[in-house]
């Protein structure tokens, strides 16, 4: 078992391939498994380790066997000149080689790959976001986010990860709950105080934005709005989600009047609301 713990930084990193085609899911993410998930409830779990321990029992690594066999990579003419590597013992914490480790670099995209391997060694990657409906004041309906981005706006498809809950069975739900009630007509709000948080962190670019390079973060959203190049993601999604489940809610034959003011997200639903309907993202682990 190899013992050596590899950080690099680079503007073009070397898993700059890779982190585009995952950044268009044209390949697994970090948090991507080949199990196939259970559809019972699994019992509670410890977390397991992502990165298997560095073994005391193998041999120790050479500064030249280690220069041998990266100096070929990290002078890939796809990476630029502008790569930073430094190369440690696991066990030791000894710089077993290096290269401009003390220049200064933005990270590359691929930084998210330690931030995921962290997420899912103390995560149950089995877990569901659960975007419910629940009865507010009066003939208020509140439609609570989990952080489910990738909400199908007809039916869920109970195969797929992207869109796996759908509105139109949300919706279905929660026209059933609602003919032992009494309204004729409701209003329809937000409760987006799920990690509630700024929409873009500071520092980013609007720029980038706009051309679709990236994107605000929300709890909730719509399978197909993720950004492409110059194809951005709606400004708002949660105004796009609103909008879609009220037009599924009149199919399914309850009529409901919007209410998408932003002022209204930030306010949770009633404690112990009584829940009309609900659906399921896939496992954690299936989305990554």
């Amino acid at each position: 078992m190899r013992r050596t713990l590899i950080a690099v930084t680079s503007v073009a990193a070397l898993a700059v391939g890779y982190g585009v085609a995952d950044a268009y899911d044209r390949v697994p993410g970090v948090l991507t498994i080949d199990e196939p998930v259970t559809e019972q409830t699994p019992a509670p779990r410890e977390p397991t380790a992502v990165l298997p321990a560095a073994s005391k029992q193998a041999p120790a690594p050479t500064a030249s066997g280690m220069a041998r066999a990266v100096r070929d990579d990290v002078g890939a003419s796809a990476l630029g000149p502008r790569v930073g590597v430094i190369v440690r013992d696991a066990l030791t914490g000894d710089t077993l080689w290096s290269q401009d480790e003390d220049r200064p670099q933005t990270p590359a995209s691929t930084a998210k790959l330690l931030t995921a391997a962290a997420v899912a060694e103390r995560t149950d990657l089995t877990t569901t976001m659960k975007t419910t409906v629940v009865q507010g004041e009066g003939d208020e309906l509140v439609l609570v986010a989990s952080g489910d981005t990738m909400l199908a706006t007809g039916a869920g498809d109970p195969t797929a990860v992207e869109g796996r809950a759908g509105l139109a069975d949300l919706a279905e739900e929660v026209a059933a709950s609602l003919q032992t009630k009494g309204g004729t007509r409701y209003s329809l709000r937000l409760d987006a105080t799920y990690a509630a948080g700024e929409r873009y962190a500071p520092g980013w670019s609007m720029a980038d934005v706009a051309a679709g390079y990236t994107q605000g973060v929300s709890m909730i959203g719509l399978a197909g709005d993720r950004p492409e190049p110059f194809k951005p993601s709606p400004k708002v999604p949660e105004r796009t989600v609103l909008k879609a489940f009220a037009a599924q809610l009149k199919k399914a034959g309850v009529s409901v009047s919007v209410d998408d003011s932003s002022s209204t997200w930030r306010t949770p639903a009633p404690e112990g609301a009584e829940e009309l309907g609900s659906v399921e993202s896939a496992p954690l682990g299936e989305i990554g």
